[in-house]
């Protein structure tokens, strides 16, 4: 219970503006004891004789200011006081209450695996609602709380160990129906909050950035977003407006890519193995904690919970078809993490 009310508190705390991740002047006095005692897993690694944190994730870090000590550990510093204030390490224990309606409204897809192993991430901000996450009361902060939970799912459940060459989002940001007037307010500020998030805490996680459909102003507006974005993310981009299907098919398996894109899947994206695993591991921190989905209204949806259970119950069927005999003996909520403490 404590841990729930302690992320609670923090669920909203994704500050439009906070680019940094210093606390701001007032924040220590407003912090509960328990918010301040609170160190998060790189921090507890420590630091060896010369003073270089211990934890594997440093290492990211460092090769991603060219090895420039003073430098990483700086970034590295800001990184640990953004993990403790948001408490990132234990994220994942939260019910997610906005995740249905969230990817109802803003179409996104861990698809796959490309090619090479790097986890295959899907976004398509022409197609957002942005009037259904208004009807449900969804702030630009939940949707950025909703970006970090993805991401953290990412590398605590997908790719958990630190230093493996295959802990690299390939990236595929889909521009089709996007207009000029979409990159104003809040879905401006969402993508320069969002790409802040991704350079200033998780380095060295991008292996490609592909950009398709790209609409005629894009070169104009993308310099809205390019003074914010590290000289070695702009080298991992690659710019398609069309004509880029065999591009994308030289990283990525025909039968791995949809049809959309000039691969030979079907699938829709809730549908694929890594959403499935996700909305699984959402629902059971949600039904454990007795958390209740949001609906269109905003307001709690008992029915939408109903689905979210039975999916769970379907899904723990299916891994348990799957078992071999000495498997018998474990489960899948013990792959994810899920405890009963």
């Amino acid at each position: 219970m404590e841990l729930l009310i302690r992320v609670t508190a923090t669920h909203s705390c994704f500050n439009v503006g906070d680019d940094d991740g210093e606390e701001k002047e007032g924040d220590e006095e407003s912090q509960s004891e328990d918010d301040k005692a609170y160190t998060c897993e790189w921090r507890k690694a420590g630091v060896d004789e010369n003073g270089i944190p211990r934890h594997p994730a440093f290492q990211r870090f460092l090769i991603g200011e060219n090895n420039v000590m003073d430098v990483a550990l700086k970034r590295w510093e800001v990184s640990c006081s953004w993990r403790e204030s948001k408490v990132v390490d234990e994220i994942m224990e939260q019910p997610h209450v906005n995740f249905e309606i969230i990817k109802k409204a803003y179409p996104s897809c861990l698809l796959g695996r490309s090619k090479k192993g790097f986890p295959i991430y899907i976004e398509r901000p022409g197609e957002i609602d942005l009037q259904m996450l208004r009807d449900a009361k969804i702030t630009l902060e939940d949707l950025l709380w909703h970006y970090v939970y993805t991401t953290e799912f990412a590398w605590q459940v997908i790719e958990p160990q630190e230093g493996n060459p295959t802990a690299k989002f390939f990236t595929i940001l889909d521009l089709k129906g996007v207009k000029l007037f979409d990159l104003v307010g809040d879905a401006i500020a969402f993508l320069k909050n969002a790409v802040s998030i991704s350079q200033d805490h998780y380095p060295e996680r991008g292996s490609k950035i592909f950009i398709i459909n790209a609409p005629f102003f894009f070169k104009r507006a993308f310099t809205l977003v390019k003074p914010f974005m590290a000289e070695a993310t702009l080298e991992k981009m690659e710019v398609h407006a069309k004509n880029f299907h065999q591009a994308l098919l030289k990283d990525i398996d025909a039968d791995v890519l949809p049809k959309r894109y000039g691969g030979n899947s079907e699938e829709s994206d809730d549908n694929v193995p890594f959403e499935r695993l996700l909305r699984y591991t959402v629902g059971t921190r949600l039904l454990k904690s007795g958390a209740v989905l949001t609906g269109a209204d905003g307001e709690p949806d008992e029915q939408s919970t109903d689905a979210l259970k039975r999916f769970v119950a379907e899904f723990e069927k299916e891994q348990a078809k799957q078992l071999t005999p000495e498997d018998s003996q474990g489960t899948i909520t013990e792959s994810i993490g899920t405890d009963d403490n």
